[in-house]
């Protein structure tokens, strides 16, 4: 029996001490430790500029299926050709208008309400275009950090509304027909 055991040699070849596993300073959270010295934090990602940023926001929304605007206390100081279209007019038409500009008198005070409350919660409105037609659309906002702009989104509900409308048609038709089919039976 001890002669078999000694036959296994301790430690195997190829064996070496390991580091202990790294931890965080205690005193200083952003910096790691392993081996008892300090190690600098691993590099993040680059800090944009902000023109670079304004550049990436221009992009996304210009890739938005919907209408962007951004305004300052009810200003619009930026909205995307997708609202403009929207709308029925153009950018520089948009751009230093009120908000209240584009949406029905009777709607007023539930955007204002939503604008001052800081929501980011989706709502129904009704906007008007610049030839005056009116259209149902749902706006969702958000404002931005330590900042009075506020992004909001529109979504024109004019063709959901529509589709709506054609299927409870159909659905009040098929209940009229298995009413009569089943009369007749």
């Amino acid at each position: 029996w001890p002669s078999a055991v000694s036959a296994v040699p301790w430690p195997p070849p190829g064996w070496a001490p390991t580091a202990p596993p790294a931890w965080r300073s205690p005193r200083c959270p952003s910096r790691w430790l392993a081996w008892g010295s300090a190690l600098p934090a691993p590099p993040g990602p680059p800090i944009p500029s902000p023109a670079e940023l304004e550049e990436k926001f221009r992009a996304l929304c210009s890739a938005s299926f919907d209408g962007v605007i951004v305004h300052d206390r009810g200003t619009i100081v930026e909205a995307n050709d997708k609202c403009a279209s929207m709308l029925g007019c153009a950018i520089a038409d948009i751009v230093g208008r009120n908000i209240l500009d584009f949406t029905a008198p009777a709607m007023h005070a539930l955007i204002v309400a939503h604008s001052a409350a800081g929501t980011d919660r989706p709502f129904d409105s009704i906007a008007v275009r610049a030839n005056g037609e009116r259209f149902p659309i749902e706006l969702c906002g958000v404002s931005m950090t330590d900042s009075p702009l506020r992004v909001v989104v529109m979504r024109d509900l004019s063709e959901r509304r529509v589709m709506e409308r054609v299927r409870r048609g159909r659905e009040e038709r098929n209940l009229a027909l298995a009413q009569v089919a089943f009369e007749g039976i």
